[in-house]
């Protein structure tokens, strides 16, 4: 059987913020790292893929947050502040942080400590313990579904 020829790599495209992320990143960052001007070259994007798990991620080495776009619907922006916040602290410590053995603790105690700095935090963390991340899922779920009709 012949081999098939190898994937076609996707041309490298660019990405540039969304307009709303990148005003709520640096309004952020102005508050709690006004030293920091470093990280306002950051992209902030909504994610292209379907989420389950994860509401928001950092690149420290492409400069990148993507958050999950399941989170774009007005009454989820409530928590876009603390989400990015905590984004933040990844990209402000980046690699500077505790090490098990050869293992990064991206959420050792360094990044704890700075994350406690947004009073927003805990109520983050109860809105995902108490389910509001799933039925953010959900709902995105059944509206592309519904949409499709």
């Amino acid at each position: 059987m012949p081999k098939s020829p190898p994937p076609t790599p996707r041309p490298y495209t660019k990405e540039t913020s969304d307009p709303f992320l990148k005003t709520e990143w640096l309004a952020l960052r102005k508050r709690y790292f006004p030293d920091r001007p470093d990280i306002d070259s950051y992209t902030v994007v909504w994610s292209r893929r379907d989420q389950k798990r994860t509401l928001a991620s950092c690149n420290t080495q492409k400069r990148r947050i993507r958050v999950a776009r399941e989170l774009d619907l007005d009454r989820y922006h409530c928590w876009l502040a603390p989400l990015l916040y905590h984004e933040m602290c990844h990209a402000v410590l980046d690699r500077k942080v505790s090490k098990s053995g050869k293992k990064f603790l991206w959420h050792g105690p360094e990044f704890r400590q700075l994350e406690k700095m947004h009073p927003e935090t805990a109520s983050l963390d109860n809105w995902i313990a108490e389910g509001g991340w799933a039925q953010a899922v959900r709902s995105h779920r059944s509206r592309v579904a519904h949409a499709k009709r």
